[in-house]
C-alpha cells in the first residue's frame, strides 16, 4: 500500500490529570497528618498515653502495613467490576476513610489518661484508617497505568501528582503546628479543623472519580500470587522503595 498509516498520539485530558491529582494528595494528605507524628502527640501530650504504650501501637501497626500493601494489591488487581478495579476503592472508600480517620482523633468517655483504653483507641484507629488509606491510595498510585498505555500519556499524569504532592507535605509541617493543642489546653477547635479537613477531603476524593476511567485493558491479565507479591513487596521495602510498589500494574 502507498498510503502510509500515522498513529493518533494518546491523549490523557488536563481535567483527568489534575483530578487523579488532586486525588492523590488529597489521600496522602490525611497519612501525612497521622504518620507525621501528630497523632502520636495527640495521644501522648494531650491524652496522655504512656509513650512506651505507643511504641508498642506503633511496632503492631509496623507489621500490619508490611503486609496490607501486597495483600491490598493482590485483592484490587483480581477485582473486576464496571467501574474498573480500582475505581471502586477510590469512590466508596473514601467517606470511610475519613470516618476511621475522624475516629482517631475523637476523645471517648472515660479515656483520659486510661492506658488500656487509650492503648487500644490507638491501635483499632491505626489499623483500620491504615486499611482504608491502602485501598485508596494502592488504587491511586497505580491509576495512571489503567488510564494510558503510552509511556509519554502516563508521564503527564504523573508530572500533576509530583505538582500537588506539595500539599501533604505543607500540612504536617505547616498547618498541624500553628493548630495542635499543648497538654491541658483545649482541643475541640483542633479536632473540629481536622474533621472539616477530612470531609472535605473525601468529597475530593469521590468527586474525583468523575472526572478520569480506566480503559480495562489490564484486567484480563494474569497476575502473581499473593506470596509471590509479599516476597516482592519485601524485597522493595528492603531498597527503601515506595510501598505502594508492592501494587502489581
Amino acid at each position: 500500500m502507498a498510503a502510509t498509516m500515522q498513529l493518533q498520539e494518546e491523549h490523557v485530558p488536563v481535567k483527568s490529570r489534575v483530578w487523579i491529582s488532586v486525588a492523590d494528595a488529597s489521600t496522602a494528605t490525611l497519612q501525612s497528618v497521622i504518620g507525621g507524628g501528630a497523632l502520636t502527640y495527640f495521644f501522648t501530650r494531650w491524652r496522655g498515653l504512656d509513650p512506651q504504650n505507643a511504641a508498642i501501637v506503633w511496632l503492631l501497626f509496623g507489621i500490619w502495613n508490611a503486609v496490607n500493601d501486597p495483600l491490598f494489591g493482590y485483592i484490587s488487581d483480581r477485582t473486576r467490576s464496571k467501574l474498573g478495579r480500582r475505581m471502586p476503592y477510590i469512590r466508596y472508600g473514601a467517606p470511610l476513610y475519613a470516618i476511621a480517620f475522624i475516629f482517631c482523633w475523637l476523645p471517648l468517655p472515660g479515656t483520659q489518661n486510661n492506658q488500656a483504653v487509650l492503648f487500644l483507641q490507638l491501635l483499632i484507629g491505626l489499623f483500620v484508617f491504615d486499611t482504608f488509606y491502602t485501598a485508596i491510595a494502592s488504587a491511586v498510585y497505580v491509576m495512571p497505568y489503567e488510564m494510558a498505555l503510552s509511556n509519554k500519556a502516563r508521564g503527564s499524569i504523573l508530572v500533576w501528582k509530583v505538582i500537588f504532592t506539595a500539599i501533604p507535605t505543607a500540612v504536617p509541617l505547616v498547618l498541624i503546628p500553628l493548630i495542635q493543642p499543648g497538654p491541658g489546653e483545649d482541643a475541640t477547635r483542633y479536632i473540629l479543623a481536622l474533621t472539616v479537613m477530612s470531609v472535605i477531603v473525601s468529597a475530593l476524593i469521590f468527586a474525583s472519580t468523575f472526572f478520569y476511567h480506566e480503559k480495562h485493558f489490564q484486567q484480563e491479565e494474569q497476575q502473581p500470587g499473593l506470596w509471590t507479591a509479599i516476597k516482592e513487596c519485601f524485597k522493595k521495602h528492603s531498597t527503601q522503595l515506595h510501598p505502594l510498589d508492592c501494587v502489581y500494574q
